[in-house]
């Protein structure tokens, strides 16, 4: 009895296998980049949100990113039942600074915020071009509409919202 397969048979075969571990090494890779946080960057431009809408998911990170040297802030004005809110920010490193319009916390252009734990209802007034006030996407943001607004500009239409997508229906 003869074991051995002509070149023909073994290199269809051989192809064939390799084409099935590259079609499920493909979805395994894009299952696992479905599932990975996003960073998403919402800038801060002239008097708008830009992108004015996005959805996030847990875990995921926004990032507010001031474009100009015109002072703006994020505050939370409607959000869901269980939505939970710090009382105050406070930034995380020493490069904060005290602004001149009512001693708010802001930050160094070098230095970006993070929120680690619950981020206030008012965020710190971003004063210069580059500076980044970023908010993780934590149990404290059940799924919903977040909708958030820039205090000094929200009669110029400055407001934005993000949706926070169940697990269920994110993957």
């Amino acid at each position: 009895m003869n074991t051995t397969t002509s070149p023909e048979i073994g290199g269809k075969v051989l192809g064939a296998a390799v084409l099935a571990l590259l079609t499920l090494g493909g979805r395994v890779a894009a299952q696992s980049a479905a599932t990975r946080p996003n960073r998403v960057v919402i800038e801060l431009k002239d008097f708008s949100f830009t992108p004015s809408s996005v959805t996030v998911a847990p875990g995921d990170t926004l990032v507010f990113r001031q474009t100009t040297n015109t002072p703006h802030n994020i505050q939370f004005v409607k959000s869901p039942k269980g939505a939970k809110f710090g009382s105050s920010y406070v930034p995380p490193t020493a490069a904060a600074a005290t602004d001149r319009t009512g001693g708010r916390a802001t930050l160094a252009a070098s230095a970006p915020s993070t929120t680690p734990t619950a981020p206030p209802r008012m965020g710190p007034f971003l004063l210069h071009k580059g500076q980044e006030y970023v908010i993780v996407i934590g149990p404290y943001f059940p799924p919903g509409e977040y909708d958030y607004e820039c205090t000094p500009h929200q009669s110029f239409g400055m407001k934005g919202k993000f949706v926070v997508a169940s697990n269920a229906s994110s993957s």
